[in-house]
């Protein structure tokens, strides 16, 4: 499996925050917002990805292209519920299972 060699700790965190982003308390306080981009969940989640707008990029492009993640662009202005919504792909969700602490499940 080509992904456990390509896939670092942070693309490992940008994909659990695609795939549940409510899950994250600091996300979780931007639910009341209206609208917003990706970009600001991402980094509210992962704040070494703040103000690293290549990087950011960079790792959903390379999630994207492994087909983990669809509809991800970080850039695009969305409603707030749109913020909160699943953007793993199937594929991407059994990858969170395979890489997951089975005492975590």
């Amino acid at each position: 499996m080509q992904f456990l060699e390509r896939i670092t700790p942070l693309h490992a965190a940008v994909l659990g925050v695609l795939d549940n982003p409510g899950a994250n308390p600091n996300v979780g306080r931007m639910a009341g917002q209206s609208m917003g981009s990706l970009n600001r969940v991402v980094e509210a989640a992962i704040p070494d990805l703040q103000g690293n707008r290549t990087i950011a990029e960079r790792i959903v492009t390379d999630l994207e292209a492994m087909g983990l993640v669809s509809g991800a662009s970080l850039h695009v202005m969305m409603t707030g519920s749109g913020l909160l919504a699943q953007r793993s792909t199937p594929l991407g969700r059994l990858f969170i299972e395979f890489i997951s602490d089975p005492a975590e499940r």
